[in-house]
């Protein structure tokens, strides 16, 4: 079979206009398989009535399909009317309000039978069908249809249509394969009959059902595949073990000015076992916010280090990743051991002298995604920390650990996720929770809704009076729809408008910090923030993770019912940072939240607790942002993110890996056609 059609741009195997080219991209589609995988949100099913069924009988405001003849065709300057005879003596007048494709008006007949697909409604005793659409051949008569996420310029049908063309494709290159099949290419038949069953089901009593079956089938085949990947780059036996350097430890907690804690001192030890050992390390380090993850990272890293090899850490923002360095240059401050970072700021001069010290060798390398591209090149990389891993993409993770052969990898997170979860989304992986949190109080929480705004207005000022510092935090950069937001009722909370109603109030002393600020710029507003010449900053998620700011005791969050529980409890971790008392106000708007989302608030009032959160944040909002793709921005899975991952489903997808490693044409089927989409991004398969 070529495989390789399956991966080829949609444009180059059928015929579509370049906007249809431009809107299937903003949908992550671009190949035939992208096409076969794009999963539907629900269906529609509709009824087909033929003139045996009184037309009162027929619902209002409901998707049919009628029988009938055309009997008039009345084109008037505004719209065109026709007049449809469902049965003898009662019609639906069709109407069009805007001109039909020529082609299919030059396929309407006076006397011709039809079927016509629309809503019915009602007026003055006559019945109607607003821009009903014409169902010329058999093959398009069907009476269930998915429903996709859509993009401006493309509708739900002709989507569809390039959906099936795309799974005709598929069927017709397998077909053409020899008549004797192994075992591969019988799963693959399988695997294109549940997605046909996806994007084409027939005789379904319960869609919903069907559509919840079709893709926990597909979310199994490729968590599969997609564990299959992780244990093939991470299980394998290391060149080089590595023992703990406790002198250097020492020095480091004297430059700090600090001792580990118990749980910090298990962990570690828990890490430097697996650095020891000859099997490579993949192991998840769980803690809360301020539990310390950072000072046993370091020291883990070091380790390699005093072997003369490197260690990288990877970020998920460059604020963070600029906090970590400077961490660093202090903790190490008189160690001889080289510190360099890399971020996509830096000047094409740095980054060339950033590039140059990672290949002679630099001990500790510190960036973002900008470490794992592939013009950087390590000397002798031995060990890969990724901070905020849920942050980053499967893809992502896999090109720094490709970076060297048998890297032992550490992942942290704020955000736990169970044991069973990450068995299934990281392969063999050891987890250390650690759960005591350094010497900080707890964040006073309060859940207050926008028309206190002007209490929370006075909580701003005072703080700032007393010479503390404050976050305002909103979902948006800027407000998608200026006018409906002059009306105070239909406020969506955005950087922009905030940061302007507060500089109204405070002067000039906030700043505005999102996505799309420059980097110079972000690092200058910290720093005054650091500093006295900024009280408050307005800004998006991008401050969720590690920034660190002593006197920062006021957190507000705009909309917080927009926000997941773990999310939330990040943003919080920003203040509390030291023995000030600290306050978080969660702020909703009671027109635009749900019972179930005041609970969620009410429950990050009530507890700390980062594992109790989570536990309840995997519960409320599945598993799709614990695979790191919906709070990543990337792709990785077309199905698992669909869907909640139950323990049934851990426990196939346990077994199928276990199946597909004994036999060879089983695993070639994940490898060759389900994990494609994982490997090619990776850079690992050819």
């Amino acid at each position: 079979m070529n495989y390789a059609i399956l991966d080829a741009t949609v444009q180059n195997l059928f015929k579509i206009p370049l906007s249809h080219v431009q809107a299937l991209k903003r949908l992550g589609i671009q190949s035939i398989r992208d096409l076969c995988c794009y999963a539907p949100k629900t269906y529609i099913s509709k009824l087909l009535y033929t003139k045996q069924i009184p037309i009162k009988s027929i619902p209002e405001n409901q998707i049919v399909l009628l029988n009938g003849k055309i009997s008039d065709i009345s084109n008037r300057s505004n719209k065109l009317i026709i007049k449809f005879t469902y049965e003898p003596a009662k019609h639906v007048f069709l109407m069009f309000f805007k001109k039909i494709h020529p082609a299919i008006y030059k396929q309407l007949y006076i006397n011709a039978n039809y079927t016509v697909e629309g809503k019915i409604s009602m007026h003055n005793s006559k019945t109607y069908m607003i821009h009903p659409e014409f169902v010329f051949s058999p093959i398009d008569l069907c009476l269930i249809e998915p429903v996709y996420p859509l993009t401006y310029g493309l509708n739900n049908k002709t989507l569809w249509k390039y959906i099936k063309q795309a799974l005709d494709i598929a069927q017709d290159t397998i077909t053409n394969t020899r008549q004797e099949k192994n075992t591969c290419e019988i799963k693959l038949q399988m695997y294109l009959k549940f997605l046909n069953k996806l994007h084409i089901p027939k005789n379904v009593l319960d869609v919903q059902k069907h559509l919840r079956d079709c893709l926990a089938t597909l979310a199994i085949e490729e968590l599969t595949a997609h564990k299959l990947l992780i244990a093939e780059h991470t299980q394998k036996k290391k060149s080089q073990t590595f023992t703990a350097a406790h002198h250097i430890h020492e020095a480091m907690l004297k430059n700090l000015n600090f001792e580990l804690t118990c749980s910090q001192t298990e962990a570690l030890d828990e890490i430097q076992k697996d650095q020891a050992n000859e099997q490579q390390m993949v192991r998840l380090l769980q803690a809360d916010v301020g539990s310390g993850k950072t000072i046993v990272a370091l020291m883990s890293m070091v380790n390699v280090t005093q072997c003369n090899y490197q260690a990288a850490l990877m970020a998920p923002t460059e604020l963070l990743a600029n906090q970590h360095y400077q961490y660093c240059l202090k903790a190490l401050n008189g160690l001889d051991i080289t510190v360099c970072l890399l971020t996509g700021s830096l000047t094409k001069s740095e980054q060339n002298e950033a590039l140059q010290k990672i290949k002679n060798g630099a001990s500790i390398v510190i960036g973002t995604h900008s470490i794992f591209q592939s013009n950087v090149s390590f000397k002798n990389l031995k060990y890969v920390v990724i901070d905020e891993q849920h942050r980053f993409g499967v893809y992502q993770r896999l090109s720094l650990i490709e970076k060297s052969n048998t890297v032992d990898i550490l992942l942290m997170s704020a955000t736990p996720i169970p044991r069973s979860l990450a068995a299934t989304l990281l392969g063999n992986v050891s987890i250390t929770n650690m759960k005591t949190i350094l010497n900080r109080k707890p964040v006073n929480t309060y859940v207050m809704s926008s028309d206190k705004e002007e209490q929370v207005l006075n909580c701003v000022q005072k703080t700032i009076s007393k010479g503390e510092k404050v976050f305002w935090v909103c979902p948006l950069i800027s407000d998608p729809d200026e006018e409906l937001s002059k009306n105070t009722n239909n406020k969506k909370g955005d950087v922009q408008t905030r940061f302007k109603i507060l500089q109204q109030i405070l002067g000039t002393k906030v700043a505005m910090l999102h996505g799309d600020t420059p980097t110079k710029e972000k690092q200058a507003i910290m720093s005054q923030f650091l500093k006295s010449d900024t009280d408050v900053i307005v800004s998006t998620t991008i401050i969720e993770v590690g920034i660190d700011i002593k006197n920062a005791s006021l957190i507000i969050v705009e909309s917080a019912n927009q926000f997941g529980l773990a999310q939330l409890h990040q943003l919080r971790g920003r203040v509390g940072r030291s023995s000030l008392e600290s306050h978080c106000i969660l702020m909703y708007n009671k027109k635009n939240i749900s019972s179930n989302g005041l609970k969620r608030l009410a429950l990050l009032k009530s507890t700390h607790d980062c594992f109790i959160l989570a536990k309840q944040d995997l519960e409320i909002r599945g598993s799709g942002d614990i695979l790191g793709i919906k709070q990543s921005g990337k792709q990785d899975f077309y199905f698992a993110d669909k869907i909640p991952i139950d323990s049934v489903i851990y426990e196939t997808v346990s077994q199928n890996t276990i199946n597909a490693q004994k036999d060879t044409t089983i695993a070639n089927f994940y490898k060759k056609i389900v994990s494609k989409k994982f490997s090619t991004k990776a850079g690992i398969i050819a």
